[in-house]
């Protein structure tokens, strides 16, 4: 379920290998030449029951076109924050 264009939530019921990633509009489409590929990264935290928030694992900044993690995930609520500094490809 998507909060905010921020962040986003997922809910993981049963231990689970799974791959996040984040992708950024191909070159060939329509357009796209005038949006350039910036620069992005991705924390993975774990909401706790009394709503804090661990750091679970991340993505170190990436110039391309995608950035992804394979991860193992116990059943939990994880909060997804993707982020850039801004800067183009």
């Amino acid at each position: 379920m998507i909060l905010s264009k921020f962040y986003y939530t997922l809910e993981v019921t049963k231990a689970s290998n799974i791959v996040i990633g984040i992708h950024q509009e191909n070159k060939r489409s329509l357009g796209a030449d005038r949006r350039p590929n910036i620069d992005m990264n991705f924390v993975i935290l774990d909401r706790e029951d009394d709503g804090d928030l661990i750091l679970v694992d991340y993505v170190d900044y990436s110039i391309g076109r995608s950035v992804s993690k394979h991860i193992f995930l116990n059943p939990g609520t994880y909060i997804i924050i993707p982020g850039s500094l801004g800067g183009y490809l």
